[in-house]
């Protein structure tokens, strides 16, 4: 098994945005030395990368992300979870590699958030680069993207919730588990979010569109350079008559 992963997560609903992230991710990080896989549940996505798919409601995050650490994953493997309709704008590699390289050579490290959202309210020795999650406060599980320990994460998720769920209820599982939490102070994978609650958020399709190849446009993209299209046919006919 892989010592690192990147595991971008994802479900039916919003499979048709999964080509999208793949692309802006080797864009932004093209020589990324350590395995890509997505994890999903029935709908085929169409990646390049390997995808696990494990069935079940679609919104069961606990569920899904539990049988795939258990599954595929040491609980000492790094595995750097976000979730793939968190389209990426830019990779800062060195400040990853850092964060990385402290969960490898610290065995009291068990999570590192790569989105200070929210900020760690407490210091990491003198480093201005990162600091410490404290674990009373809310939102000390995040599912911003982050790397944590596959055991880590495993013990944390419970089946049948949410992503929402796993956010509020884990974090008051957090002060429970031994290891520290860390957070970079700066974003480190700044993206923005495709969609939010089944709807494609204003704005995004027009940045999609600029920054994605038409071929692995999401649906909404598609459609709406459709009725672009329509619209700018219409108005030919009418300057013709």
């Amino acid at each position: 098994m892989d010592e690192i992963m990147i595991v971008p997560v994802c479900c039916d609903l919003y499979a048709d945005v999964v080509p999208a992230w793949e692309y802006l991710f080797h864009q932004h990080w093209p020589d990324c030395p350590y395995p890509l896989v997505f994890v999903t549940n029935s709908q085929p996505l169409s990646v390049s990368a390997p995808v696990h798919y494990i069935h079940g409601p679609d919104i069961d995050y606990g569920t899904r992300m539990r049988k795939f650490l258990s599954r595929f994953c040491l609980p000492e493997t790094i595995v750097l979870l976000t979730m793939a309709d968190y389209l990426l704008k830019d990779i800062d590699i060195p400040l990853v590699e850092e964060a990385i390289s402290i969960m490898r050579s610290r065995s009291d490290i068990w999570h590192v958030r790569l989105r200070p959202m929210p900020p760690p309210r407490l210091g990491f020795q003198r480093s201005k680069k990162f600091g410490t999650v404290d674990k009373t406060t809310r939102y000390a599980l995040s599912l911003q993207p982050g790397l944590w320990l596959a055991g880590t994460a495993h013990n944390l998720f419970r089946d049948g919730e949410n992503p929402w769920d796993t956010e509020q209820n884990g974090s008051m599982r957090v002060n429970k588990v031994k290891g520290k939490f860390l957070s970079t102070r700066e974003n480190a994978m700044p993206h923005i979010n495709y969609y939010n609650k089944r709807s494609v958020l204003p704005g995004t399709i027009g940045w999609t569109r600029g920054h994605v190849p038409k071929e692995l446009w999401p649906d909404a993209c598609r459609d709406a350079s459709r009725a672009q299209e329509k619209a700018s046919d219409k108005k030919k006919k009418r300057r013709r008559r």
